[in-house]
């Protein structure tokens, strides 16, 4: 997770998350702010695992699109959620609500096992 308190040190967060992607370990995150998404985007990039939880439920007709299509058809990305599908008409109804990301933050610690804090503990 990245936290607007730790911008000056992002790259240094960012760098963590790849080496410990590139030796074996597997990402899980909500991938909510632009610099979380920014990671996804280099770990696709670099086709290394990782687990996105999203902010919405899978329709009947759910697939993944874009990059992800790719991405978890060759089981290098897994999506999960844990609400029920919402239909959203608009990018007008996609508003997450900071209760959404707090549960979203918390399933990111109880299926990593991991506090926010790890990458500052991790040898750089």
């Amino acid at each position: 997770m990245c936290h607007r308190k730790d911008l000056q040190q992002f790259e240094e967060q960012k760098q963590a998350v790849l080496r410990a992607a590139r030796e074996g370990t597997v990402v899980v995150s909500a991938f909510i702010s632009p610099r979380e998404r920014d990671i996804m985007k280099q770990l696709m990039v670099e086709q290394l695992p990782f687990m996105q939880l999203m902010d919405n439920g899978f329709s009947d007709r759910y697939h993944p699109w874009g990059k992800a299509f790719y991405s978890v058809a060759e089981n290098r990305h897994v999506q999960l959620s844990c609400w029920t599908y919402q239909y959203q008409a608009s990018d007008d109804d996609k508003l997450i609500s900071r209760e959404m990301c707090l549960t979203m933050n918390e399933l990111v610690r109880v299926i990593s096992g991991v506090n926010d804090w790890w990458w500052k503990k991790v040898g750089n």
